[in-house]
């Protein structure tokens, strides 16, 4: 049986960051590191742009 996957990172308030699709049969843990690399430029008005999130926290929901 096939099948599919979908992998979304949001930020504190429920704001989508980053999305993949992947298959069924694919550990979640392989998706993560380049989910993490998805995210956006972090755009600041002082210093250099931060590529990764200072905190993160994994939550897995089932829907």
């Amino acid at each position: 049986m096939s099948g599919s996957k979908l992998h979304m990172l949001s930020e504190s308030q429920g704001i989508p960051l980053a999305v993949a699709v992947s298959g069924a049969n694919l550990h979640d843990s392989q998706v993560f590191k380049p989910l993490i690399l998805a995210i956006p430029t972090i755009r600041s008005r002082r210093g250099p742009r931060r590529r990764r999130p200072v905190l993160l926290e994994a939550r897995q929901k089932h829907l």
